[in-house]
């Protein structure tokens, strides 16, 4: 026990004293705020502009402090996954493992955790209607 106390106290200072701090001068992440007739933009790191004018003029958000991830189509979604019944190839086994849940009029499906934290959404077709599920 004495053990576990003193590592989650090592990592609670690695976690507060480990961390750099960001430059107030600089907008998070580097990337320029550009402010050009009337509107606020930001450029994520594939040279697309995002408008976030409404965001700071309406609600008082700060331009310097958008956060923002690696881009649009930089990870590919699940398009109209496959699914296995137990004791077919490719079924993930029988040990314990996660899934999500969608159920629909009494059918049921599970898209693996293991393959949604790789892609993050599954895109398909349920009983003629287009859902997205998201991980």
């Amino acid at each position: 026990m004495k053990f576990f106390k003193t590592i989650m106290i090592f990592a609670a200072a690695v976690m507060v004293f480990g961390c750099e701090q960001e430059s107030p001068n600089e907008p998070f992440g580097g990337f320029p705020i550009i402010r050009t007739d009337g509107k606020i933009l930001i450029e994520d790191q594939t040279g697309k502009r995002w408008d976030i004018t409404e965001a700071v003029n309406k609600y008082g958000f700060d331009p310097e402090k958008f956060q923002f991830g690696v881009g649009p189509n930089a990870i590919p979604p699940i398009m109209n996954p496959r699914f296995y019944n137990p004791g077919e190839t490719g079924y993930p086994g029988n040990g314990n493992f996660q899934v999500i849940g969608y159920e629909r009029n009494g059918e049921t499906r599970a898209y693996s955790l293991n393959k949604m934290v790789s892609h993050e959404v599954a895109n398909e077709v349920f009983q003629d209607q287009q859902i997205a599920v998201a991980y």
